[in-house]
């Protein structure tokens, strides 16, 4: 088409339109309006003043890195307004609250649109242009990198045998790529023409970079030896050539469309869906394998309690009788009755049931299990006297 064209050209787009168009082509300048644009924004602000949760504290930690490189974003009025869209935003859908990305994500559309236009953008971009890519599951995101990996798996074979025999996913390199919409890891000006693309034409952009990428990495790619060399040739892209890069994804992946897709992501959902199944499945029966451990530890510790009972309870009726037998004069006690017992006792016991009940050790049954067994060995291991 020609707008196409037009963002495909090798002169980029007017900056003072860039931000109109992106509000235009993601559909947030109808979702603004329709919510009351600039008052909802700052209701939401001002209903949740000073509010507390993990995300607001996660974007906390977060804002003071979310684009280093610019100096906007190194003073206190570029962080505060980072920090008050992606507040609004954790408060706007909670069930998404805060992903890590989005503050790199929203700090690139603050070059070009106002505060709260940005938060608009923000919302469209995670309900809408990447759906299920920011919620706690990622569950949209995986299933994008399940179609990648075939799509590499089909269009280089020599390049996805090398990641399997190095034991490196696809997911493992391309998955920040994906959330951040290249941001970081392109060059700035290379970002800002794929976000006018993006906007325009959709996720579909996103697999036509990547995959452009991959052809154009493919070579290197190929006598990469060690995970390390292949990480290190997808991280250095900062000599990309912008026109190069747009003209092999447009034209040469051209075939990826929307319902190409949409028809891939159907068939991956199960693939995903079914592999997470497999992950919760086996967390849980490594919990029952520590908890059924615990439960031994458990059973040999009260064993151990009633066994030095048992010897205290000899060593004073040792006592008892060594005492009588002076007092009566009848001589030294009697190889039975004389003490045979170990330094331990039902106070050093009660240690190991602290361990075994304490809440720091709670947390982790393995570690309490261990932190058991060991105060076991040693409570049998004590030296006569």
């Amino acid at each position: 088409s020609f707008i196409e064209k037009l963002i495909l050209d090798t002169e980029p787009l007017p900056k003072h339109l860039r931000g109109s168009l992106w509000l235009l082509w993601s559909g947030s300048m109808y979702e603004s309006a329709s919510r009351g644009g600039e008052e909802y924004y700052w209701s939401i602000l001002n209903a949740f003043d000073d509010q507390t949760t993990t995300a607001t504290q996660q974007i906390d930690r977060d804002v003071l890195r979310s684009f280093p490189s610019h100096p906007f974003f190194q003073t206190e009025e570029g962080t505060s307004l980072l920090k008050r869209i992606l507040v609004a935003y954790s408060w706007h859908n909670p069930q998404i609250g805060y992903c890590q990305s989005m503050n790199i994500v929203a700090a690139v559309f603050l070059l070009f649109i106002e505060e709260e236009e940005c938060f608009f953008l923000l919302s469209s971009l995670c309900e809408r242009l990447m759906p299920r890519c920011y919620v706690p599951t990622m569950l949209g995101a995986l299933i994008d990198q399940e179609v990648l990996n075939g799509l590499v798996e089909k269009h280089f074979p020599a390049v996805n045998e090398v990641l399997t025999k190095l034991h490196l996913p696809v997911p493992a390199i391309c998955l920040p790529w994906f959330l951040c919409l290249f941001i970081g890891h392109l060059p700035l000006e290379c970002t800002i023409r794929l976000l006018d693309w993006f906007f325009f034409e959709g996720r579909t952009v996103l697999f036509k970079v990547a995959l452009a990428i991959f052809q154009i990495k493919s070579k290197i790619l190929q006598h990469c030896e060690e995970s390390h060399e292949v990480i290190e040739c997808l991280r250095d892209l900062s000599d990309f050539d912008t026109q190069e890069l747009l003209r092999i994804a447009s034209t040469q992946f051209q075939f990826l469309n929307h319902d190409f897709i949409e028809e891939h992501s159907n068939n991956c959902m199960v693939a995903v869906m079914r592999r997470k199944k497999e992950e919760r499945e086996s967390f849980a029966r490594k919990q029952r394998e520590v908890a059924s451990r615990f439960d031994l530890v458990a059973e040999q510790s009260e064993g151990v309690r009633l066994k030095v009972t048992t010897t205290a309870t000899s060593t004073t009726t040792a006592a008892s009788s060594t005492e009588h037998s002076q007092a009566t004069g009848s001589g030294a006690p009697s190889e039975s009755a004389r003490p045979n017992s170990r330094r331990g006792s039902t106070m050093e016991f009660s240690e190991v049931r602290g361990w075994l009940t304490s809440s720091a050790v709670r947390v982790n049954p393995r570690r309490k299990a261990m932190r058991a067994r060991g105060a076991l060995r040693k409570l049998a291991r004590r030296p006569q006297e």
